[in-house]
């Protein structure tokens, strides 16, 4: 969960080309494969996910993989789940696999499917 002011939001949506002086509505636009928000729409307007979250500050808003948006007066609060942009390999869950025994290449195939291993030297 993580709360932010209004002057917050508006400061990061207005970082993100959107242009607004207040905020009447903020929710979830589209979302992606991963279950991530790709889209907010901010008074109805279109907004980067990914990018309000850079905007907004990713140490606080760790993740897009957002269950919900609460406003009141004064603030909008997220709740969800994860950490990062949710593409790619996790070091978090490589150094995990490393520490159970799996090898590199057990590890890479783990987050990278259908690939092939070619040795180039």
């Amino acid at each position: 969960t993580a709360k932010f002011t209004m002057d917050e939001v508006i400061r990061a949506c207005k970082n993100c080309g959107v242009e607004l002086n207040s905020i009447e509505s903020f929710k979830i636009g589209k979302k992606g494969q991963s279950g991530r928000a790709a889209e907010f729409l901010v008074n109805g307007k279109s907004l980067s996910a990914p990018t309000f979250r850079l905007q907004i500050g990713a140490s606080k808003l760790k993740s897009t993989l957002i269950d919900s948006i609460t406003m009141d007066e004064s603030s909008i609060t997220f709740t969800g789940k994860g950490i990062g942009h949710g593409v790619g390999l996790s070091q978090w869950g490589a150094y995990q696999l490393a520490e159970d025994g799996k090898k590199a290449e057990d590890i890479i195939s783990h987050y990278f499917k259908g690939i092939e291993y070619t040795k180039l030297w």
